[in-house]
């Protein structure tokens, strides 16, 4: 159980991982796109 545990924080770690380079790589994709 425990094992299945560490498993799940390590998902919930990457996830919220990608949530936060998204909304950081999301205004800079619209800022690359206004510029061209």
């Amino acid at each position: 159980m425990s094992k299945k545990t560490k498993l799940f924080q390590k998902i919930f770690s990457i996830f919220i991982a990608v949530l936060m380079l998204g909304s950081l790589a999301i205004p800079i994709v619209l800022a690359i796109l206004d510029v061209k």
